[in-house]
This record gives C-alpha cells, structure tokens and sequence, in this order.
C-alpha cells in the first residue's frame, strides 16, 4: 500500500476524561476510519522514512543534521510538505532530507520540544 495515502488523528485516551492522554489512530484513505472521535486535524504521512524506518507524518518533530530541530507541515503555497525550523524562522523543502533524520516526538506528545 502506498504510503502517501495514510493519515493519523488523535483522540483521548478515555474520551470521557478531554485531559486524558492522547493517543494518535493511523488509518488509510481506502479503508478509513471514524473521524468523529479525534480531537485534531488530520495529518497526512509524507510518505519518507526516518533512519529508523518510521513513517513521517505532518505534526511530527524532526531531529535533521543540516537544520536542526523542524516540524513537519503542509504548505499550500509550496503544495507540499516542508520543514519549519523550530531554531530559526526558516523554512525548507522536505525533499532536503538525507537520510539522516529522526523522528524525536510529534506537536501532540511533545508541545515541550517546541520551546527553544
């Protein structure tokens, strides 16, 4: 299955609690799932690989030998996915990746590694 057509969204852990634990559910355009429960937008998976082989995923906080710390997102003015540096105010394409990069935590499970 190609990975560019899957997706993730979060939802609470216990849904009657809204300061639960979140916890991401990965699904796939064919198959779908029930987006009623999430509780964030979805983020698409970029369909590149970290060099640990985990899918990239828009939200996810991106450890890179060349940028530093970024943060995967859309851009429609790009019609594409980029990394937004978490140091500095740049941006870059993603299709700067070298194989070198590591996911290090997403915006949802890890708000804490976008202080700088």
């Amino acid at each position: 299955m190609d990975d560019r057509i899957k997706y993730r969204y979060w939802i609470n852990e216990d849904w009657h609690n809204p300061n639960s634990k979140l916890e991401p559910v990965y699904c796939n355009i064919v198959d779908g799932c029930d987006p009623t429960t999430a509780i964030s937008d979805f983020e698409f998976c970029t369909g590149l690989k970290d060099k640990n082989g985990n899918l990239i995923y828009e939200g996810d906080i991106v450890n890179t030998s060349s940028f530093g710390k970024c943060i995967i997102e859309w851009a429609d003015d790009e019609a594409g996915f980029i990394l937004k540096s978490i140091e500095t105010v740049n941006y870059y394409s993603i299709y700067c990746f070298n194989g070198t990069e590591e996911i290090i935590g997403n915006i949802h499970e890890n708000p804490e590694l976008l202080e700088e």
